[in-house]
């Protein structure tokens, strides 16, 4: 892979106010634990991977609405998803070093499960139904990064989490937005993000 491929790619979509942004609500959702340090890099880490493996998995529909993006070109994509890969050794040790089991078996079961909803599931799943379902990502980093914690003191957070993304997405994603659904999956979340942050905020 060339070097101007991957930091033309790093660039445009990886780094971004908005994926920064991301970061900073996971590191605040994330329960404190022994190393913030390990924590935050070890979210970093799962944020850049699984977002190489997202816009792999979308290289069709954006050669049809972004084809500026790198990942159209076939030999860039399979590239890059070959680096995504790679991360998974690191990023396994780093869930290790978080000294519980369960969080590398978390990770290689959600590395697992998104790997096959992309290649097996994709063409199943209206692009409405998938962009959900990928979220759920974003909650279950929050639960990898505390591990060892009470689900009550890290569950809220990771809820609220998943809704902001939620409604999020609704709000930059004109095709989501025209879908039937919709208004009725903005107001629920909404409904549900207003019931929850009183425990997100200790309230």
């Amino acid at each position: 892979m060339s070097t101007e491929c991957l930091s033309a790619y790093f660039r445009r979509r990886i780094l971004l106010p908005r994926v920064f942004i991301l970061w900073a609500l996971l590191v605040f959702a994330a329960e404190a634990g022994s190393d913030r340090t390990l924590q935050a890099f070890l979210l970093l880490s799962l944020i850049v991977q699984f977002r190489v493996l997202d816009d792999y998995a979308d290289r069709g529909h954006d050669a049809a609405v972004h084809p500026e993006r790198i990942m159209v070109d076939q030999s860039s994509a399979f590239d890059l998803r070959r680096l995504a890969l790679a991360l998974t050794a690191p990023i396994a040790a780093l869930a290790w070093l978080q000294g519980d089991a369960t969080a590398l078996l978390g990770y290689l079961l959600l590395l697992g499960a998104m790997t096959w909803l992309a290649d097996r599931l994709r063409p199943l799943i209206p692009r409405f139904w998938r962009t959900q379902a990928v979220l759920l990502k974003y909650p279950a980093f929050v639960g990898l990064v505390s591990p060892g914690q009470d689900i009550d003191d890290w569950g809220p957070n990771a809820v609220a989490v998943l809704l902001i993304l939620c409604l999020y997405e609704f709000a930059t994603d004109r095709e989501l937005r025209s879908h039937p659904a919709s208004q009725a999956v903005m107001m629920l979340a909404a409904l549900l993000l207003a019931a929850t942050l009183p425990a997100t905020l200790g309230l």
